[in-house]
């Protein structure tokens, strides 16, 4: 009894499996060139009309290679980046880390007194609104290197600025407080506030604010804005002069 040969399936190179759509198309656009060119009788006519038929028809026979040139390739194209590997995405660039400007309070600064820490400006950091607009009081604080300086408060088209300085206290608690009222540019003042601070986990300054007259405490942040004091000037005696409308 004759045994039936076993077939198994070959896998055919990237290039011989468009081949043979290829060869079809090539073989089909020529026998529509064929078809479409004209005839022995029509190239054998005289005069302006049949000379315009003879080249339209020529045109036609060539506008059928071109698109059947066209479409194998456009075939070749599409098998060819099937068969490429794809492309590995672009590694997303490292995202740095901002750097913590909390204030912190130096073991060795409580322990002598030395202020320099607190050199430069700081953005204080509330939940406290204007009361006459609602808006959020923007403050800042800034210090030479014995702890005396200026507190300011931003509003629209004006400034408020008052005289503060920073001391350790007998509990080694960091205080700021203003010494006079802030004035503003139009004429307004701001109530004086105190600010203490105590090192917590990293010596990061927990500071708390109260104002002058009250008894509701808030919770204050203190980030570091510049080194200097704004403006390069000493921010000891402050006043009205300075201010900036």
């Amino acid at each position: 009894m004759a045994r039936t040969p076993s077939t198994m399936a070959v896998s055919l190179p990237a290039y011989q499996r468009w081949l043979l759509p290829f060869a079809t198309g090539v073989a089909a656009a020529l026998m529509l060139a064929l078809c479409l060119h004209p005839r022995a009788d029509v190239l054998a006519k005289r005069g302006p009309a049949d000379g315009l038929e003879r080249e339209y028809l020529v045109l036609r026979g060539d506008e059928a290679l071109l698109r059947a040139e066209f479409a194998q390739l456009a075939a070749r194209i599409a098998a060819e980046r099937r068969a490429c590997p794809a492309p590995e995405p672009a590694p997303k660039p490292p995202v740095e880390a901002k750097p913590d400007e909390s204030l912190r309070i130096p073991e060795e600064a409580k322990r002598s007194g030395d202020m320099s820490f607190l050199a430069g400006c700081w953005a204080s950091i509330t939940t406290l609104v204007n009361q006459r607009t609602g808006a959020p009081i923007v403050a800042e604080y800034c210090f030479d290197e014995n702890g005396f300086g200026r507190s300011i408060r931003t509003e629209p088209n004006t400034q408020c600025v008052g005289p503060m300085r920073a001391h350790f206290d007998d509990q080694g608690s960091l205080t700021v407080e203003e010494t006079e009222m802030a004035v503003c540019g139009d004429g307004r003042r701001y109530t004086q506030t105190t600010v203490t601070c105590s090192p917590g986990e990293n010596n990061i300054a927990q500071c708390t604010g109260v104002n002058r007259g009250s008894r509701d405490a808030y919770t204050v942040g203190l980030q570091r804005k510049d080194s200097r004091p704004a403006g390069g000037e000493s921010p000891q005696t402050p006043g009205p002069s300075r201010l900036r409308p």
